[in-house]
């Protein structure tokens, strides 16, 4: 059964239940600003409504203690499985290993992940150039496969056109590890 949110969308829905999962971590207006941006990006190009909130819900289960199985409860199928295929396996502790594994699961999602997954690449790369913080050399190592695997999958949207222009310029420049 795939619910339907009572709230008067499915992306009101999804901002509402992002504030209350990131409310009182230590980077909550970091995660908060990333996400709204993320569906931002999502409704330039004209997503629906559903794909908009599986944008701001991609990295709840990630970053906070809400469980795939919450936000399958309450943005039914459809939508967790977008969320689903946008995790990164904690059990995974090699970073590199962590991002290629994600890889591996994007690729093999459907259309819409894809589509969700480009917007974060391309809001987490303008967000550094916004910050004039370069990316550490495994961050920029992790977009740069990104974007060659949606363009591998055919995703052509204007987001991918910008994210692979910025990572081609200067402005994003790697610096030391641990910077996002």
């Amino acid at each position: 059964m795939n619910p339907v949110p009572t709230h008067a969308s499915a992306t009101a829905h999804a901002t509402a239940f992002v504030e209350r999962a990131y409310r009182g971590l230590p980077d909550e207006v970091e995660c908060l600003v990333h996400v709204e941006e993320v569906g931002d990006l999502l409704v330039e190009i004209g997503c629906t409504d559903d794909l908009v909130a599986a944008g701001i819900l991609h990295d709840v289960v990630e970053d906070t203690s809400v469980t795939l199985d919450e936000v399958r409860a309450a943005f039914g199928l459809r939508i967790a499985a977008i969320v689903g295929a946008l995790t990164e396996d904690p059990a995974i502790a090699d970073t590199r290993a962590r991002k290629r594994a994600l890889r591996g699961k994007v690729a093999r999602a459907d259309t819409a992940a894809l589509i969700v997954f480009a917007a974060d690449k391309l809001a987490r790369v303008r967000a550094a150039e916004h910050a004039g913080a370069g990316l550490a050399p495994e961050k920029l190592e992790h977009y740069r496969r990104s974007l060659d695997l949606l363009l591998a999958r055919g995703v052509r949207t204007p987001h991918i056109a910008l994210l692979e222009t910025l990572l081609q310029r200067d402005v994003v420049v790697p610096q030391a590890a641990g910077r996002r």
